[in-house]
């Protein structure tokens, strides 16, 4: 049995990252966080968190919708919150000490 993995991540992202059409959905699934913590992609170059989850399981306790205007918006201002909170953080840090 073939397993087809599905990306999801928290916040809007771009053909930058893999994204493609120019439709923005949204994901609402009847999980607890815990239940998809193992499908979570831990990458420290990102400023969004990102999941690789099986269709299977999206579409048996999941639902999908085209995001709002404002659904959009909102979520392309917590990427570049979260974006200058990770440069902030780098700034702060200082040189690597060898």
């Amino acid at each position: 049995m073939e397993i087809t993995w599905t990306w999801l991540s928290h916040v809007p992202v771009d053909s930058n990252e893999g994204a493609k059409g120019d439709v923005l959905l949204v994901v609402d699934l009847n999980v607890l966080e815990n239940e998809i913590a193992d499908f979570e992609v831990q990458d420290t170059e990102r400023c969004y968190r990102e999941w690789a989850i099986p269709a299977p399981l999206i579409n048996s306790r999941g639902s999908a919708r085209i995001a709002t205007e404002s659904e959009e918006d909102e979520g392309y201002q917590e990427r570049w919150r979260r974006a200058e909170r990770v440069l902030a953080d780098e700034e702060t840090a200082g040189p690597v000490q060898n």
